[in-house]
């Protein structure tokens, strides 16, 4: 975080900490972050994981990250930027879990369309009320946690609150259809080979949504040996560009 702040002054660090964790506040305000302490503690890994959602409600750029990827952030930061230079709205990595439910190709129920982690938005949307709304709607079975495919009926892979998962569950059914219509950019790993056909359903949807809507491959930083970088202007930040945001979820 040190680095960063040094290297991108312009923009702000924040944290959305547990009240239980207050203790970690002076260390991470020394470190360059800007500290919300929050009225409770988290019940299980959510709400805890959910309330970095609450920046996408403010104007400018907002950035997510797991602090755990704290040194290729810049990398995604820069994305952000990107995406609000080409008038778009959103960017994200889809993937699949490492489960059985993920690795059962023939079922969605793995499939996340948005990595919480790994997500940046240039418009804001009402998220605290969309976070309450679907909290209440699940626990009362409204919102189901099932997806039928053909005459199958499989579990949705983090449907239970406050389960490991609710956070990209939200992000895949509350958030994801309402952000496709304001253009999305979609970030693709160039050997992430098994995405298949939810994939292709997935960029289907978007680019009908919102036919400026964009696909594009990408390795990690370390494999520049292996692909060729991409270069753009985008490493200085326009005069008239929205203040950027980047916000850190603290990784077990």
């Amino acid at each position: 975080m040190r680095h960063l702040a040094k290297i991108r002054p312009d923009l702000v660090y924040r944290v959305y900490l547990a009240k239980d964790l207050s203790f970690l506040i002076p260390e991470l305000v020394e470190a360059g972050c800007e500290v919300y302490l929050m009225a409770s503690s988290s019940v299980a890994h959510n709400p805890g994981a959910m309330w970095r959602f609450l920046a996408m409600e403010e104007d400018g750029l907002v950035t997510m990250s797991d602090s755990d990827r704290a040194a290729e952030m810049i990398h995604d930061i820069k994305r952000t930027e990107l995406v609000a230079e080409g008038g778009l709205c959103f960017w994200r990595c889809p993937y699949f879990w490492d489960t059985a439910e993920g690795n059962d190709l023939g079922n969605p129920g793995g499939y996340h369309t948005t990595a919480a982690g790994l997500m940046g938005t240039a418009k804001p949307l009402p998220i605290r009320l969309l976070c309450e709304a679907f909290i209440w709607g699940r626990q009362r079975g409204l919102i189901p946690g099932h997806v039928k495919v053909g005459t199958r009926s499989v579990p949705m892979v983090g449907a239970n609150w406050p389960d490991f998962g609710f956070d990209e569950f939200f992000l895949n059914a509350a958030v994801y259809p309402r952000a496709a219509f304001e253009g999305m950019l979609t970030f693709v790993h160039w050997k992430a080979a098994h995405l298949n056909h939810w994939l292709a359903l997935d960029i289907e949807y978007v680019t009908w949504a919102n036919p400026k809507s964009e696909i594009m491959f990408w390795g990690d930083p370390a494999e520049e040996s292996e692909v060729e970088p991409c270069r753009s202007s985008a490493n200085q930040t326009p005069a008239s560009q929205p203040a950027s945001l980047a916000v850190l979820f603290p990784s077990p």
